[in-house]
């Protein structure tokens, strides 16, 4: 019998693969750092967690390793969640930085009234998020915010190429705001309070250039707050 998790999937999934259904599970699991960095993943616990045979585990393990999510031990012939390194976050960051420049440079150009406000909302929620010091409440505005940004930005390429780094970047978030949530003086809250209002505000005004800059200048402060020492000795090199 099938555990509660995956008969709600499938519920709202009928025709879903079940390893596709596990993959799922487990990639949202170490995306929350329920699985932590270099956690092993025992399949034949897994399986007996979710209800299935080991064959999905199997095949939905093997899949999150071709994602970047789990590595393979050749010694142990075990799985593993795979680690978080400051030179990945800076590659991820860099390519970031690239596509939702240009995605907001075109959000400019072609966003509607109805995609205004719904941005316009986000942002005063991030807003309040930061300035209430709510880590759960900022992931769950910060980067939806985003990503409405890339589906205006009528080019389903950035689409398809955001959405391969998405739940990596979802990670690396979580993992951040939850390693930052209680240290004093936290830098981040008061150097991108109000980013995403000048992004809006630019969007908003149609000027392409000005949206660029001002998403480029929001990025590279999340990558100064990523680097905070507070976090960098919990990331592997």
């Amino acid at each position: 019998m099938y555990s509660e998790r995956v008969q709600s999937y499938i519920d709202k999934n009928p025709f879903a693969k079940l390893a596709d259904v596990i993959t799922f599970i487990l990639r949202e699991d170490i995306v929350s750092l329920a699985y932590p960095p270099g956690d092993k993943l025992n399949v034949s616990t897994i399986a007996k967690e979710l209800g299935v045979s080991r064959s999905p585990v199997v095949e939905a393990v093997n899949s999150l390793s071709e994602l970047g999510f789990v590595t393979k031990s050749d010694a142990t012939n075990g799985f593993y969640v795979s680690p978080l390194s400051i030179d990945e976050l800076l590659r991820l960051y860099s390519v970031r930085s690239a596509i939702e420049g240009e995605a907001a440079y075109r959000c400019a150009k072609y966003a509607d009234e109805a995609t205004v406000k719904e941005l316009e909302s986000l942002a005063r929620k991030f807003e309040f998020a930061l300035k209430s010091r709510d880590p759960i409440a900022v992931k769950s505005v910060d980067l939806p915010f985003h990503h409405t940004i890339i589906s205006a930005c009528r080019n389903e390429f950035i689409e398809m190429t955001y959405d391969r780094f998405y739940p990596i970047l979802r990670r690396y978030q979580w993992f951040c705001s939850e390693r930052l949530k209680n240290t004093v003086n936290n830098p981040w809250c008061d150097e991108i309070v109000y980013q995403h209002i000048f992004i809006v505000d630019a969007i908003k005004s149609h000027n392409p250039n000005l949206a660029r800059s001002a998403m480029q200048e929001h990025i590279s402060a999340c990558i100064n707050y990523a680097l905070n020492p507070s976090l960098s000795f919990e990331l592997s090199d």
